[in-house]
């Protein structure tokens, strides 16, 4: 009887032991890139007047510079790149963008070569904003005679 109320007792005051058992699960993702742009299209217009005056310049008024601009990217590489059809500077005119809301950006004087605007990465947003405006300073001043029509090419690229 002895021996059954200590094999009770230590029962009693005893921890269980159990056994357990590890395993893994491998998930299998497949994510496709996806570098999408979207600009509004609006028409930047720009407007000169003659001066009245010898030693005057030109005077300029803009219309219709700001456009939104939606972008999707899941590439940490991905880039905004732009370019000119046409190379006003020649003609005294630079052509200059800036971009907000669209990663790390930079204002830039476009030329007919492909610049890096801004350093897009991983992105989505519909709130972003570029400007464009006219650098007329290039030619002392003063534009050189004519009509001009320059496209500006954007480019969203992963590499």
């Amino acid at each position: 009887m002895l021996s059954f109320l200590s094999l009770f007792i230590n029962s009693l005051f005893s921890t269980a032991s159990a056994e357990t058992a590890t395993t893994t699960q491998d998930l299998n993702l497949t994510i496709p890139l996806v570098v999408l742009l979207d600009v509004q299209e609006v028409n930047p217009n720009f407007t000169f007047s003659a001066p009245s005056n010898a030693g005057e310049g030109l005077s300029m008024s803009s219309s219709n510079t700001h456009a939104s601009v939606a972008a999707t990217s899941n590439s940490p590489s991905t880039k905004l790149l732009a370019h000119v059809n046409t190379n006003l500077i020649p003609h005294g005119l630079g052509i200059k963008l800036d971009v907000t809301g669209l990663g790390s950006c930079r204002s830039v004087i476009l030329s007919t070569s492909d610049q890096t605007i801004c350093n897009v990465g991983n992105i989505q947003t519909n709130s972003a904003e570029l400007s464009v405006d006219l650098d007329t300073t290039l030619g002392n001043g003063m534009a050189s005679y004519g009509s001009y029509v320059v496209e500006i090419l954007y480019t969203l690229t992963e590499n």
